[in-house]
């Protein structure tokens, strides 16, 4: 696992209206005296689902490398990811975020996925059949709102 880089107290200053997150992993606890790393803030969405603005993207990355930087990114605490129908990856950034699931290492419902609709298929009758082989790319169950 790659080691996650952690923060003294000192590094941030203390803002009680701030949304940042800390993320670490599992169920892992800092070292005593020491402030984990400080996750991206989120924004509250329309629909009251919260998104984190920072997003891990994965434009051109495929197979082998595509895996790997999904899992880094995941051990390093991002937890938006961004893929799409035209980056042909959505089934190495599923597999990534699955096994990191199956390890304990994030949960289904800590992770924000974006992916999009690519322009060849905004004709009425194809979207549902192309969102539909997306998710099943993914491999992930993801709320829909077609």
């Amino acid at each position: 696992m790659l080691p996650i880089r952690c923060l003294t107290k000192c590094d941030i200053e203390e803002d009680e209206n701030s949304q940042i997150e800390v993320i670490l992993g599992g169920d892992q606890r800092p070292p005593c005296g020491v402030k984990p790393l400080l996750m991206a803030p989120k924004v509250k969405l329309s629909s009251g689902h919260e998104m984190p603005i920072l997003g891990f993207g994965t434009n051109k990355l495929k197979g082998y490398q595509c895996s790997t930087a999904v899992h880094y990114a995941v051990e390093t605490g991002f937890r938006h990811f961004d893929t799409a129908y035209y980056y042909e990856n959505e089934k190495e950034v599923g597999e990534a975020l699955r096994t990191q699931i199956k390890m304990g290492n994030i949960s289904r419902e800590n992770i924000f996925l974006t992916t999009k609709l690519w322009n060849t298929h905004h004709e009425p009758n194809e979207v549902r059949r192309i969102c539909q082989k997306q998710l099943e790319s993914l491999g992930l169950l993801i709320s829909t709102y077609i």
